[in-house]
């Protein structure tokens, strides 16, 4: 804990003192001093002080530390000064730069006389300082037990410091163990934990105070604790050295198989700090195979920290010296990256393995090479260490060496038959790797060996690609003086003259240039000239240049240097080409000249630097497009001026447009201005019919439309799908562009390919203000599209409800019908919309219009389970009985979309005010009937109101069936159940002959064969063909219903048609098991 030190150096701010022992101070005075007051508070001089005091003196004065004169007297001890500058109202809670106040001060230096008196001044007890330390907890940092001990009344001793220690803590930090003793009496919980996870346990162990740890044992401290990095305090013990606690704590009790955070146990910290004492101990109990969370057993801990002495020890103890850890790593591995010589010779001694690799398949050999280790290199070799292994990545120890920089190693290794033409799995060799790395004493040792100097890796580079690709000079000078193939190409066709302009190494591309360097092109078709350009470097540029690289050369897009130059922006090196040449009007495959480039790149300088030197403004790329038309498509507007003429004005690219086609669609209005000044045609249309007014007006863009129209921009052309401007304004919600264009003639009632007139597109877009518009300028609103739908026919579709009624209050034809034959009427109820059903029957809509299918509304209405619209429907007399082309009734459709609301509606006598039994038996055009329908869907509850509200339950369709036929060939029992209530005929025969206990035996259905036998049903019916329902159980080998039908008293003799009975049929088909039920 630090120590406050009380400052001595007086600073004069505002007045000049004229004696020391009569300067006042100045009470304006801001900065901190230390004056007059200060140090007779300090010095104990009570009438020093006194008479300061009466002059005036500022009292909560601070000097340089921030301490007032009361901080300095309680510090010191001075009683009656303290006495009275606390009576003449110095602050007892005023906090200096540690953050503390006098009482801390008083506490620090143990005055207990003071510290009874400050005690009744302060305002809080439990003040921090800058180390959150409390008073308390500085009283036991100092030791000072009768102050702790008198504090106990009044401190929370709950309160941590910043390192979370409570005063318990620092108790045992400190080994005051009569102030823990003290502590503990007050209810203390001895594993309590501080900021760092730790218990008083951990904390004395650290210290090692084997006092304060049997107390805390003696009061059941918690031997397996761990603090935040997992440590016990065995492990705490270990780690520190302090055999006696390791060993009381394990006679405790403590668990020599415990781990950290890094999953490391107490033998695991012994060998690591080499605590050889109680590495002996804890063998007795500890298993030497145990591994940390990297597979480290305690030997490769030894081996790794170089304790010779432990790892000759752990030796004797196991008979492995080659285990590995996870990283498969022996002992000899790791000795051998650490540069453990005296433990390497050890491990060979004991027949360590030369050969093991780890999982990078890296041996001992290669590991001391990486680490640049040559004299356990030589030690290895000597052993047998084989200099051919490859590791994962196909390196041998040669390839590493000269990786890593390592000469002496690598003269040493090829010394020593070191293959020089060894490629790794990259296909690079020594020298390759030599000038990679920029290693060039070793680069020229290699090739003095006759290392390969044309040597190509996968990727085709040889080491004059790398040298190149590295820029260094030194080394591409040193393989150029051995004559290798200066052109040769790489996978992706670059010499190295191509990386080198990449790169921008003029130097090495001098040198190469001077050794016949040629320009190639590489897979791309670009030359080095290409390359150069394209990276921007223009000392390369001129280097090619000069040596008479064709500047003209294309690549595979028909780019030559220039083109490159331009798009990029590199006016200098546009300028240096050019003075080569005054090719300007070369096309690359999409045509484009360096000019079309500019413009597409927004090069101004370029661009009037090729129209100075000739450049054609009329010429035009595989688009069509001329420079003007590439620049406006971009917008660059500064450009324009350059570009434009007045005879380009009337040239169009492919898709038709002009450049005033453009100009419009990106809004350029000062170019549109200039384009109308010089005579731009606004009539033109582009391939897409639009004229300039169409883009104009689908952009957005009014102030241009309003200009092409002052121009006399034609208002009714149409377009490819037959728009004119005015369905783009009104598409658009332009209000103010439709109000200009019908003041200058546009034909308010046009149709597009679709029939659609401004107005239906009005309702489409939701446009009311432009729908009122239109109206009151006379449109058409009963105009029909090519579906046949006037606009009140959209705005129902959309139900737009204002829109509708704004169409009703101008004379909109209510029940006109669309092509499909719908009325308004139709598509309101189409659309579940009960609301604009009533507007329209409040404004006379026929309700029972009929469309192409027949349906009436109400049809559509039960189709659409709309039950507010039936409801007003059957109000305004709609014919509930009313038959569409398939002959359904409402009841119909309601019952076959499974409606059961709708069906009530239409049911309720009181509604309808008529008898339900006209309709409620109506057929269709299959003769069904609702019940036959409801049937047929499962409906059982709407089954159920049909039969109470009168239903006729026999009634048979086209087919002869009845309701109950088709129930049970449906096989739904509860609707079957329901009708044979109902008084449903059990044995009523259709058209085959079959009854119903024949169609419930052919569906297999054994509950309701039961189910009808136990209602009567004649058991031996037969059909058409002679057959009873037992024939057909047997001839469709339904076992469970043969044996149903038997029961049910089904008699075995009986004949079909064919004069055969059950067991005849049984025979002939096989089936002995049910022959043996019907035998008689």
């Amino acid at each position: 804990m630090r120590r406050v030190i009380v400052a001595a150096v007086v600073l004069f701010s505002f007045c000049i003192l004229e004696s020391e022992t009569a300067a006042v101070d100045n009470a304006n005075d801001t900065a901190r001093q230390t004056t007059p007051l200060h140090k007779a508070a300090a010095s104990g001089n009570l009438d020093q002080v006194q008479s300061l005091i009466n002059q005036n003196a500022l009292i909560n004065g601070q000097d340089a530390n921030g301490q007032s004169p009361l901080h300095l007297a309680a510090g010191n001890g001075h009683l009656e000064v303290v006495l009275y500058l606390l009576k003449h109202n110095a602050d007892p809670d005023l906090i200096d730069h540690a953050g503390e106040t006098p009482f801390h001060a008083a506490i620090r230096n143990g005055h207990d006389v003071i510290i009874h008196h400050l005690i009744k001044e302060v305002a809080d007890v439990n003040a921090q300082n800058k180390n959150k330390d409390t008073p308390v907890n500085l009283a036991v940092w100092y030791g000072h037990e009768s102050i702790v001990r008198f504090l106990l009344d009044y401190a929370d001793l709950g309160i941590g410091n910043a390192d979370g220690n409570l005063p318990f803590h620092t108790a045992v930090i400190r080994g005051h163990i009569k102030i823990v003793r003290l502590l503990f009496e007050k209810s203390f919980d001895v594993d309590i934990r501080n900021g760092k996870g730790q218990t008083s346990l951990h904390l004395a162990t650290w210290e090692g105070h084997d006092e304060i740890i049997n107390f805390l044992l003696d009061n059941h401290a918690d031997l397996t604790a761990k603090n935040s990095e997992g440590n016990t305090p065995l492990h705490i013990a270990v780690i520190r050295g302090h055999l006696a606690i390791t060993m009381g704590l394990m006679k405790r009790g403590s668990r020599v198989e415990d781990v950290n955070g890094h999953g490391d146990t107490p033998l695991l910290l012994a060998v690591w700090y080499g605590h050889n004492d109680i590495i002996r101990f804890l063998l007795d109990y500890a298993n030497l195979g145990i591994r940390n969370a990297e597979g480290n057993t305690p030997f490769h801990i030894a081996v790794i920290r170089g304790h010779g002495e432990i790892v000759r020890f752990l030796t004797e103890k196991i008979c492995d010296v080659n285990i590995r850890n996870s990283k498969g790593e022996t002992p000899l591995h790791l000795a051998t990256w650490e540069g453990h010589e005296e433990i390497i010779n050890f491990l060979l001694g004991k027949n360590a393995d030369l050969t093991a690799k780890n999982s990078e398949g890296n041996t001992p050999l290669h590991i001391a090479v990486t680490r640049g280790h040559l004299v356990i290199t030589s030690t290895l070799i000597s052993e047998g260490a084989r200099v051919e292994d490859v590791d994962a990545h196909g390196n041998t120890a040669l390839l590493l060496a000269v990786f890593y920089g390592h000469d002496q190693i690598t003269q040493f290794l090829l010394a020593h038959n070191a293959d020089i033409r060894a490629m790794n799995s990259a296909g690079d060799t020594a020298l390759h790797l030599a000038v990679l790395k920029g290693h060039t004493e070793i680069a020229a040792f290699l090739i003095s060996k006759r290392a390969p100097i044309n040597a190509q890796n996968k990727n085709l580079f040889t080491p004059l690609h790398f040298a190149v690709l590295q820029g260094h000079v030194q080394i591409t000078s040193l393989l150029l003086q051995n004559n290798p193939d200066v052109n040769v190409q790489n996978t992706v066709g670059d010499t190295p003259l191509h990386i080198a302009s990449e790169q921008g190494h003029l130097n090495v591309a001098e040198l190469l240039v001077r050794n016949r360097a040629e320009s190639l092109p590489n897979s791309h078709g670009d030359s080095p000239l290409h390359v150069a350009v394209r990276k921007g470097h223009q000392h390369i540029v001129r280097l090619l240049i000069d040596n008479r690289f064709n500047v003209l050369e294309k690549n595979e897009n028909n780019d030559t240097p220039l083109h490159i130059a331009v798009a990029k922006g590199y006016l200098d090196i546009v300028e240096t080409l050019l003075a080569q040449s005054s090719e300007l009007e070369e096309g690359n495959k999409q045509l484009n000249t360096p000019l079309h480039l500019a413009a597409s790149n927004g090069h101004k300088e370029i661009a009037e630097f090729l129209i100075r030197r000739g450049a054609e403004l009329k010429v035009k790329n595989i688009e069509g497009d001329t420079p003007l038309h590439v620049a406006l498509s971009k917008g660059y507007v500064h450009l324009i001026d350059l570009l434009s003429r007045a005879d380009l004005l009337y040239l169009t690219n492919h898709q038709k447009n002009t450049p005033l086609h453009l100009a419009v669609d990106q809004g350029l209005k000062q170019v549109v201005v200039k384009f109308l000044g010089d005579g731009a045609e606004v009539k033109v249309k582009n391939g897409g019919g639009n004229t300039p007014l169409h883009i104009a007006l689908d952009k957005g863009y009014l102030d241009i439309a309003d200009l092409l129209i002052g121009k006399d921009a034609p208002v009714n052309a149409k377009n490819a799908n037959d728009d004119t401007p005015l369905h783009v304004a009104v598409a658009m919600k332009l209000e103010h562009a439709v109000l200009l264009l019908l003041q200058h003639g546009a034909d308010i009632d046009a149709q597009n390919l679709a029939g659609n007139a401004p107005l239906h597109l009005a309702i489409t877009k939701d446009g009311y203000r432009l729908q009122e518009t239109l109206l009151s300028k006379g449109a058409f609103l009963n105009i029909q599209n090519f579906d046949g739908n006037t606009p009140i026919h959209l705005a129902v579709q959309l139900q737009a409800i204002e829109i509708v009624q704004l169409l009703l209050a101008n004379g909109a034809l209510v029940n006109i019908k669309n092509a499909r034959g719908n009325a308004p009427l139709h598509l309101a109820v189409l659309h579940r919309s009960g609301e604009l059903a009533n507007v329209l029957l409040i404004n006379g809509a026929h309700a029972n219009a009929e469309n192409n299918h027949g349906n009436t509304p109400l049809h559509e209405a039960a189709w659409y389970n709309c039950e507010e619209a039936v409801k007003l429907l059957i109000l305004h007399g709609s014919k509930v009985s009313a038959k569409n082309r398939d002959g359904n009734t409402a009841l119909h459709r309601a019952v076959i979309r499974n409606y059961l609301g709708i069906a009530q509606i239409l049911l309720n006598t009181s509604l309808v005010n008529r008898d339900v039994g006209t309709y409620i038996n109506a057929v269709n055009g299959e003769g069904n009937t609702p019940l036959h329908l409801s049937v047929i869907g499962n409906r059982f509850n709407i089954s159920r109101l049909l039969l109470q509200k009168g239903a006729s339950i026999n009634l048979e369709n086209h087919e002869g069936h009845a309701s109950l036929h088709l129930a049970i060939w449906n096989g739904f029992l509860p609707i079957v159940r329901l009708l044979v209530e109902n008084g449903a005929n059990v044995n009523g025969e259709n058209r085959d002959g079959n009854a119903p206990i024949h169609i419930a035996v052919s569906k297999q259905n054994v509950e309701i064969v039961k189910f009808l036998l136990e209602n009567h049903a004649v058991v031996d019916v037969k059909n058409k063909e002679g057959y009873t329902p037992l024939h057909l159980a047997v001839i469709s080998h339904f076992t469970n219903v043969v044996e149903e039908l038997v029961k049910g008293g089904a008699n075995l003799q009986v004949k079909d048609n064919s004069e055969r009975t059950p067991y005849d049929l049984a025979k002939l088909k096989g089936y002995d098991g049910i022959a043996k039920l019907v035998m008689f």
